[in-house]
């Protein structure tokens, strides 16, 4: 019977720390955001022409709905954009 508690002690014991580690990591600097890295085989011309051109970025980026600018007046790569995308047929968040 002695190892019938030895056992559910340590079946507790990693519920308590996997819990634990999923707190922790969940108090990192980067959470609740996500980035992505993309490589892009075209000139830098063309590429920018289609990041800067808000039609051509809807076309670009798969779901995305709007583009909100955010700072106004400004252009170039000192701009600030909101995204907004739209994942599996639910409205997304803004990006």
């Amino acid at each position: 019977m002695k190892w019938i508690w030895r056992i559910l002690d340590g079946i507790c014991a990693l519920v308590v720390l996997c819990a634990t580690g999923l707190w922790l990591y969940g108090l990192r600097p980067s959470h609740g955001r996500n980035s992505a890295t993309i490589e892009i085989s075209r000139p830098a011309a063309q590429v920018w022409r289609c990041i800067t051109t808000d039609e051509l970025t809807k076309k670009w980026v798969s779901g995305l709905e709007e583009i909100r600018h955010l700072t106004p007046g400004v252009t170039g790569a000192a701009e600030k954009l909101a995204l907004v995308e739209r994942y599996g047929g639910t409205p997304g968040g803004t990006r």
